[in-house]
């Protein structure tokens, strides 16, 4: 009677196990974009990895408005695996394609190695309407309030005021979650 009790146990606490953890758990809040549309979008200043102002900290979000004069995505990595990267490519097409928006590139390492390895990278994938920076600490500037758990954080900026983000865990940069962005980038109207 026991060894019956217990093969109908088991499958039922095995059952109740996959469903602990499959389904998230009650009341989860989903990740936090950063500022929220309708915010400011606050000046940081990251080291930029190339360009005109190449090894120099300067405020990424002024260079990105004054110098282009047009909306701007901010894109707040923590690491460069493929899936990430292909986010970046599309974006930095689309902008490209359309000169809708610039795109700035923030990568968010304490790593002493990674301005030489953004460089390579930059070298590589020869951006057209991307500005790679590094910023120095992996939860990015205060002001930002970037989700720990997002591995990228996209937030679009109009002169100082964000209008739309985006933030993906590691697992959720698919090619679904890619084009849900890039279609925020086709509805920007283009400047003149």
């Amino acid at each position: 009677m026991l060894a019956l009790q217990m093969q109908t146990i088991k499958p039922l606490a095995c059952a109740f196990l996959v469903l602990l953890f499959a389904i998230p758990s009650y009341g989860q809040e989903p990740l936090k974009p950063g500022p929220q549309a309708g915010e400011q979008a606050y000046y940081f200043h990251p080291l930029f990895v190339h360009g005109k102002h190449a090894g120099k900290k300067v405020s990424i979000t002024q260079y990105l408005h004054y110098d282009y004069g047009r909306p701007y995505a901010l894109v707040f990595i923590r690491s460069t695996d493929d899936a990430t990267l292909k986010l970046i490519r599309k974006l930095d097409e689309a902008a490209e394609d359309r000169k809708r928006i610039s795109i700035g590139l923030v990568m968010l390492s304490d790593d002493a190695k990674i301005v030489a390895h953004l460089e390579k990278l930059v070298a590589k994938e020869k951006f057209k309407a991307t500005t790679v920076a590094v910023y120095d600490n992996l939860q990015g500037p205060k002001t930002n309030a970037l989700a720990k758990e997002a591995e990228a954080t996209v937030v679009f900026v109009q002169r100082t005021q964000v209008f739309a983000n985006f933030a993906f865990q590691k697992t959720a940069i698919t090619d679904a979650a890619i084009q849900t962005v890039i279609d925020k980038v086709k509805t920007i109207k283009a400047k003149q």
